[in-house]
Formats: C-alpha cells, structure tokens, sequence
C-alpha cells in the first residue's frame, strides 16, 4: 500500500472541499491506476485569533 498526502491552505473554510476535490482529481489524473482504500484528514487552525487559516492534510491511502 501506498500514501498520498495532500495539503491545502485557506483563509476560507467554505472552500475546503472543493480544494481538496481538485487535489485530489490531479493526484488521480497522475496516477490512474490508483485503486483507494482508505483516507484520512487532519485540520489545523494555524492563524492566530486575527486570521482564520486553515490548514488541511489529507492522507490518501491506495494500491497501484
């Protein structure tokens, strides 16, 4: 088995899923044969209390 991580940063948390879905589609499109079996994701709130970045790391899981 094999992992992929993938991070995305935003100061707009509405906008996380579409982020991670367009890493994810370009780390699919480079490995075609990727075959998924599990997942994982982490959320960081690395801004102070003035900022509101958001850090996501999300940890594909898939067999070549």
């Amino acid at each position: 088995m094999k992992a992929k991580v993938i991070c995305v940063q935003t100061t707009d948390p509405g906008r996380i899923g579409d982020l991670l879905q367009g890493k994810l589609n370009e780390f699919l499109a480079t490995v075609p044969s990727a075959d998924v079996r599990s997942t994982h994701m982490a959320a960081l709130d690395i801004g102070g209390p003035s900022q509101a970045d958001v850090l996501v790391v999300y940890t594909v899981f898939y067999t070549a």
